[in-house]
């Protein structure tokens, strides 16, 4: 239909006499509303056809309902779509759309859509809960505040694992269109494992694991990270616990913080701790064999030291630094490929 007009339109142009005859063309057709429940001011799409490319303005909308009829502006048309901005003066409630197309050479009937435009109060910010994890079903009003207004309610039947919320609210007797969901866990203490599973410490990734059935839910999102001197600890906040499913990790006072591995090969290490660290019995190792080994080296309390020898390292693939003290393994550099300065890219051995 719409090769149609726009043949017309050339017709018309060229022989303006002809423009008495045709001016009647088929009514442009409404089939879906991108956002059926809309509020005042806000744009929607109308998807139909016999509607004109590229000339917005020859769109005729108008919204009504038994109180009100107002025409709406046309930004953008194309041959199967209209955008246009709800008119902000509108009151809430629900309206036909009419739509025709109208120039000085074309005219059409008006038609009228079979869905109704809903306007209604604009959504609110989705759910900024107290708590993003619960333990038992009867926590659940005590993730979000009660004192805000707005109506909570859940998008589905509580379940063990993620859980989704949102809100809303009455104006002028209308429900507001309702809130992006905020998520919440529910883990009761019976069916998940007593730690969280950490994948990775930055960025953050960690899961709670059921006891039962083979399924981890990540709770990346509401894990709460605690730094000490020397350790670092990863919780979850419930109404009832605060440090739930906590999860600890103790840190070695010194660790390997850069390797690089092309000339000149070089190994950084640090001393997180509040003391100095005697290296004496300290040495460097790779899979194969020890590659340096310490004397007399103290690292100073929050300080650092480079040591810059052959290390024996792999510029080509695959390979790892150790720092061991007293045959005991304090750090690991575990890389396999190389940043462009040459240094290695550490891998996570979590």
């Amino acid at each position: 239909m719409n090769y149609i007009i726009y043949l017309l339109l050339v017709l018309v142009v060229l022989n303006p006499a002809l423009a008495r005859r045709i001016k009647g063309i088929p009514s442009p057709v409404i089939s879906t509303i991108n956002k059926p429940m809309s509020s005042p001011n806000s744009m929607i799409e109308l998807q139909g056809q016999g509607f004109i490319q590229g000339m917005p303005s020859a769109h005729k909308v108008l919204l009504r309902n038994d109180k009100q009829k107002i025409k709406a502006r046309v930004l953008k048309a194309n041959g199967d779509m209209l955008r246009l901005q709800v008119p902000a003066e509108l009151s809430y409630g629900d309206f036909d759309i009419y739509v025709k197309i109208k120039t000085r050479l074309l005219k059409s009937k008006r038609s009228k859509s079979n869905d109704k435009l809903l306007l209604r109060p604009p959504a609110p910010a989705k759910p900024d809960l107290n708590y993003q994890t619960i333990q038992h079903q009867n926590e659940f009003a005590d993730i979000y505040n009660n004192n805000d207004g707005l109506d909570y309610e859940l998008l589905d039947e509580v379940k063990i694992g993620e859980n989704k919320i949102l809100s809303s609210y009455y104006q002028d007797g209308f429900q507001s269109i309702k809130s992006e969901p905020s998520s919440f866990y529910y883990l009761p203490e019976l069916a998940i494992e007593d730690q969280l599973e950490i994948n990775s410490e930055l960025p953050i990734e960690s899961f709670a694991i059921n006891k039962f059935l083979d399924a981890r839910y990540n709770v990346s999102q509401a894990t709460n990270t605690e730094l000490n001197e020397l350790s670092r600890h990863y919780y979850l906040k419930t109404p009832s616990q605060e440090r739930y499913l906590e999860y600890s990790i103790q840190l070695s006072p010194v660790f390997i913080e850069q390797i690089h591995v092309t000339e000149p090969e070089y190994a950084l290490i640090k001393n997180r701790s509040s003391t100095d660290f005697d290296l004496s019995n300290c040495n460097f190792a790779d899979s194969i064999r020890d590659r340096y080994q310490f004397s007399n080296e103290i690292i100073l309390a929050k300080s650092e030291l480079r040591i810059e020898t052959n290390l024996g390292l792999n510029n080509t693939g695959a390979d790892q630094l150790e720092l061991k003290c007293n045959e005991t393994s304090l750090d690991q550099f575990v890389y396999d490929k190389l940043d462009e300065a040459g240094f290695g890219i550490k891998l996570s051995t979590r």
